[in-house]
């Protein structure tokens, strides 16, 4: 089973819209992805970071695959690319994370 955690921060402002909006639109866009994607077993997104943090972060993302190559599949899934096309609009900075459980 793979992990992959993907922490943005946002721009203050873009697309017209706040950091806040855009990031619960990305987290509205993510979850919709649910049952789009086969080799999409789960997802999770949220905006409430905690002050425990020890980085800034606006959104994160995790999902769950059950390879490497459904995760790259995932990856360029069109539903997914929309998602991307998006955050690369409104994103400040993205951090990423894989492995393997």
């Amino acid at each position: 089973m793979i992990k992959h955690i993907v922490w943005w921060t946002l721009q203050d402002t873009a697309e017209n819209a706040s950091a806040m909006e855009n990031g619960l639109k990305i987290k509205q866009m993510g979850e919709n992805l649910m049952g789009q994607i086969d080799e999409l077993k789960s997802i999770e997104l949220s905006v409430k970071i905690q002050e425990t943090s020890t980085v800034p972060v606006g959104v994160v993302l995790q999902t769950t695959h059950n390879s490497m190559e459904d995760l790259k599949t995932y990856n360029e899934h069109p539903e997914h690319q929309k998602l991307v096309t998006f955050i690369k609009k409104v994103v400040a900075s993205r951090n990423a994370l894989d492995y393997e459980i």
